[in-house]
């Protein structure tokens, strides 16, 4: 057999003189000096076990030393000694040599033992792991576990540093264009578990440096300490609304939520709190109402009733109108019903500004944002000053009704347009001396329709909102003919002899 030749040996010889033969070449045929040989010395190495383990299996006797179910494990070009070296079988990765016999590498073990230096480690530590294992010196194995290395980092995304990454890719060779890995993929993949390893504890320095781009150097370091302790903390409904006073806070929080790891939460379990990333996400999201956002307006609104109560508590004071701070409440009657009205009317004013400003964003969101109801926003402007001019019309008293429905499609049809062309009114310091004509202007203008009637001012404000609708329905008359074009199902065509 060619296993045998290529040991020197005879096809009769057992597994002790295959091990003492393979042993002694070894220590000329190494693979950092002579890879091709030692990848044929190894293959027929492994191929007279297997033959040896095959005749035995046939003879019904007690298994060979190296095969499968002996106590003596098979042997492996870790090191040469007087009996030969040892081999580790195990399920795993299978190594597939010329020859007939077929190796085994455990490759969950080895994946396991290569985490710890390829994350708490330096590069200098991944290097001389790698270099230690004996099983890497094949190198067709070698070869296949690069690709599949890649493959468990991409699903269990460990936190690995870029530097060790970097080790890695180096020694499998898999780091230049000519590997066949996706380069856009590999550094997809290089971003986020240099990301995962950024979010330690210890490590928010890199992490203000690699999301906070925009932030003073100093400004970002403090702000990521400050964020990411909250966001590992467990939630608790008290400190989470009292971090989220601050003007801007959520809509900070919830941008650092997104970046890390591209929003993927399931797979930040263990780096953070999944509630608490899940409060910053709804408590920041401007698009839609939460119980999250609503909590935190509310509880803004009750530290703004606060306020106003202590200042105006303190003027009286101050001025002389109190005796003591133990009299402030009762003396003004700003109370617990005083408080509690006030807190009620801030919100009510919150959630007013939130619907306008959510209807204002619906109107004049560009096309190719998708928005609910695209056709109704689209004629909106119109169906509201062709209600204006209706409700003009006599008999009383709906003709009332007319200002402030033209009203409405004037400064909707007004907001669409600007927002829409990208206009952008420029008006800093002395310049806004410019506005006074203008603001005169239009206050006597609003001032003689007013005079001249309610439903006449509802007209001519429904006409300046079909005409603030035309000139944006001109502009943007290529997007929207297509979405009216009537889509018609297509015809089917028979075919001959049908």
């Amino acid at each position: 057999m060619w296993a045998f030749a290529e040991l020197g040996l005879e096809s009769g010889a057992d597994a002790r003189a295959v091990k003492r033969a393979y042993a002694q070449r070894l220590k000329t045929t190494r693979p950092d000096s002579d890879p091709a040989g030692f990848q044929r010395l190894h293959a027929a190495y492994q191929a007279a076990l297997a033959a040896l383990v095959s005749v035995q299996h046939n003879d019904t006797r007690r298994p060979a030393a190296g095969a499968p179910g002996s106590e003596e494990p098979p042997p492996s070009p870790a090191a040469a000694s007087r009996d030969g070296p040892r081999d580790t079988p195990s399920p795993g990765i299978a190594d597939t040599r010329p020859g007939p016999a077929t190796d085994v590498f455990d490759a969950d073990a080895f994946l396991a033992g290569l985490m710890e230096p390829l994350v708490r480690g330096e590069p200098a530590d991944v290097r001389r792991w790698l270099e230690a294992q004996p099983a890497l010196w094949s190198l067709q194995l070698k070869g296949r576990l690069g690709y599949w290395l890649l493959d468990r980092l991409h699903e269990r995304s460990p936190p690995v540093a870029e530097d060790n990454l970097d080790v890695l890719l180096d020694f499998f060779d898999l780091d230049h264009v000519l590997s066949g890995v996706d380069p856009d993929a590999l550094m997809r993949l290089r971003n986020r578990l240099g990301f995962r390893h950024d979010l330690q504890p210890g490590r928010e320095r890199a992490l203000g440096d690699r999301i906070f781009h925009g932030r003073p150097r100093h400004d970002r370091h403090a702000w990521a300490l400050k964020a990411m302790r909250q966001l590992r903390r467990r939630l608790g409904w008290l400190r989470a609304l009292a971090f989220a006073l601050p003007s801007r806070r959520p809509i900070e929080m919830r941008h650092l939520v997104l970046a890390l790891d591209d929003g993927d939460l399931d797979s930040l379990g263990g780096l953070v709190d999944l509630r608490q990333t899940r409060f910053w996400l709804a408590a920041g999201d401007g698009s839609r109402q939460s119980v999250a956002r609503r909590l935190v307006a509310l509880t803004r609104c009750m530290a703004v009733a606060a306020g106003i109560g202590l200042v105006f508590g303190l003027v009286h004071w101050l001025t002389g109108d109190l005796p003591g701070w133990n009299t402030v409440a009762p003396a003004v009657g700003f109370g617990a019903s005083t408080f509690a009205w006030l807190v009620m009317g801030l919100y009510v004013v919150w959630e007013a500004w939130v619907a306008i400003a959510g209807y204002f964003n619906w109107q004049s969101a560009p096309e190719e944002i998708p928005t609910p109801r695209p056709r109704l926003r689209l004629f909106w402007v119109p169906v509201l000053s062709g209600l204006a001019l209706l409700l003009a019309l006599p008999p009383p008293p709906f003709d009332v009704l007319a200002m402030p429905v033209g009203s409405l499609a004037a400064l909707t049809g007004l907001v669409r347009w600007v927002r829409r062309s990208g206009l952008r009114l420029n008006f800093s310091g002395w310049r806004l001396i410019l506005l006074l004509p203008f603001l005169k202007g239009s206050a006597a203008l609003v001032a003689v329709m007013i005079t001249a009637g309610g439903p006449r001012l509802g007209v001519g404000m429904a006409v300046g909102g079909l005409l603030f609708w035309s000139i944006d329905a001109w502009l943007r008359r290529k997007s929207w003919w297509p979405m009216l074009r009537p889509h018609l199902p297509a015809k089917t065509i028979a075919e001959p002899g049908r």
